[in-house]
């Protein structure tokens, strides 16, 4: 990573289909890191709901994100634009 701090927030809300809580976390920052693409396999303790998904992830322009997000998930990308702008008038 590269330039200022980092920006991540975090939501926790209920899950819109099941009620269980759940927390989201929004995190962004510039990197040089040169793949499109990678896979996350989600760790935990034995029994962890979730634990062992394999997530298949990749880097999107912010200008698409909001089409891609469900849920009010991109409640936090104006933050990131403005961080964006803030960091080019710099």
């Amino acid at each position: 990573m590269s330039g200022s701090a980092p920006l991540w927030r975090v939501q926790q809300r209920p899950h819109p289909h099941t009620g269980r809580p759940r927390a989201t976390v929004f995190f962004h920052a510039r990197t040089t890191e040169p793949r499109d693409s990678w896979t996350h396999t989600v760790t935990g303790r034995d029994g962890d709901q979730g634990s062992g998904l394999v997530l298949r992830c990749r880097f999107v322009p912010l200008s698409g994100a909001a089409g891609l997000l469900a849920d009010r998930q991109d409640e936090f990308l104006p933050l990131v634009e403005h961080a964006e702008h803030a960091e080019e008038a710099g």
